[in-house]
């Protein structure tokens, strides 16, 4: 993926497979902001207007990534 990738590893709120954690009929629920991905993404590339991009949104910057 490029140098500038620290891969190797799943950064996630893991919580199991039991069925009272499922969302809905099976499914895993949501743990990460797609937006905490997405922003230091953007400002690598130089996006200066973020507030524009995502409104009112705050970053809560994910760990070694």
């Amino acid at each position: 993926m490029g140098g500038g990738v620290n891969g190797g590893q799943v950064i996630s709120n893991w919580k199991g497979l039991k069925s009272e954690v499922l969302e809905g009929p099976g499914d895993l629920p949501v743990t990460t902001n797609y937006r905490n991905v997405l922003v230091p993404i953007l400002k690598r590339h130089r996006a200066t207007d973020l507030s524009a991009i995502f409104p009112k949104f705050e970053l809560s910057p994910l760990v070694d990534l």
